[in-house]
């Protein structure tokens, strides 16, 4: 008779230990996403963008590329809250290519095109900055408009592919996600950060 309390209590035990080991391995794995959501800003961005998941250097240059602390991405209200509302926005437009709804946000007196992704009636993400004059914001390794050939050489020599430079662009990363710099007399006229091609 004295057998069952102790055969109950060691039940007890063993299904006290697996329900405290469950809830470790649960632990484990919330933090597992916690942290894997901390490595992009926005996953929803970066599934319309393949290149973003391949981690390469390429494909991840145009997600850390940060220029004036905007960075594709970023969503609209903390645009908002770094460089205020827009002189003009566009009608949002359904994309074929990703199927979703796109609009440009223009700052024409910053020299800022931005173009939006995602409804207009709710949050919007940065899908693709251009800068042209008068911008005098600068990418994170301090190329901006105006600078030279050279330094935007110097500045990305890894992300290039020499043998497709050219006087009037150079691309850093690829076409399907990089940076674009248009150049005039070898200096640089306008920036281009997203994918130029589909």
């Amino acid at each position: 008779m004295k057998k069952q309390p102790i055969q109950l209590v060691c039940a007890i035990t063993i299904l006290l230990a697996s329900c405290n080991d469950n809830s470790n391995t649960q632990n484990k794995e919330a933090l597992q996403i916690k942290d894997s959501l901390k490595i992009g800003d926005s996953l929803a961005l970066k599934a319309s963008h393949p290149e973003a998941n391949t981690g390469t250097a390429e494909g991840n240059l145009m997600y850390s590329e940060n220029v004036g602390g905007i960075s594709l991405g970023l969503d609209s209200k903390k645009l908002i809250s770094l460089i205020g509302q827009p002189d003009t926005k566009t009608a949002p437009e359904l994309w074929g290519a990703d199927n979703a709804y796109h609009q440009d946000w223009n700052y024409t007196k910053q020299g800022i095109k931005l173009n939006m992704m995602g409804p207009a009636d709710s949050v919007q993400q940065v899908n693709i900055i251009t800068l042209t004059v008068p911008c005098s914001l600068k990418t994170k390794r301090s190329i901006g408009i105006g600078s030279t050939m050279q330094e935007v050489l110097s500045a990305y020599k890894e992300f290039i592919d020499t043998t497709a430079i050219h006087e009037e662009s150079i691309i850093a990363g690829t076409e399907y996600g990089g940076i674009a710099f248009d150049l005039k007399n070898k200096k640089v006229q306008s920036i281009f950060i997203g994918a130029l091609a589909d």
